[in-house]
């Protein structure tokens, strides 16, 4: 892509901007409107979202969750690793995660959630580790929204 300059969407957005939690209620949380027509922007909150959606508009709604995936782990050692498990890549009848780690970590290494249930790191490809926990899927999934 020719003349593209990627450093014109670079902007930094102060953390208190960041919501860390949904608005109560939910359709409080706040809109940013684009008037096309006018090249207008606007704020408004959700629940005012039909005043802005043109008639015969589709409206398709997302009822997914998400998995809070990145999460501190403890070496043997006593270190901490920031893991982002790769949930998406793990598969039915599969008993290995995928996981990227912000520290040094060994094939061998045992990270842990707590004094019972680890993963092992198997086998890396480049920043990619592949982990086998001691423990089932329905046990991952469970630590990672208690600790996640």
């Amino acid at each position: 892509m020719k003349g593209f300059d990627i450093s014109a969407y670079s902007y930094d957005l102060p953390k208190e901007l960041i919501a860390s939690s949904p608005a109560e209620p939910r359709d409080s949380s706040r809109l940013f409107v684009y008037d096309t027509a006018r090249e207008k922007i606007s704020f408004d909150t959700f629940k005012n979202l039909a005043n802005f959606l043109p008639e015969k508009s589709l409206l398709v709604l997302n009822d997914t969750k998400v998995i809070p995936a990145r999460i501190f782990l403890t070496k043997e050692t006593g270190g901490k690793v920031e893991i982002l498990f790769l949930m998406n890549e793990w598969r039915e009848g599969n008993s290995f995660v995928k996981g990227m780690v912000d520290r040094k970590v060994e094939v061998g290494d045992r990270l842990h959630f707590d004094t019972k249930h680890f993963v092992e790191a198997v086998a890396q490809d480049a920043h990619v580790f592949l982990f086998k926990p001691n423990f089932n899927k329905e046990m991952f999934v469970r630590l990672l929204e208690e600790k996640g």
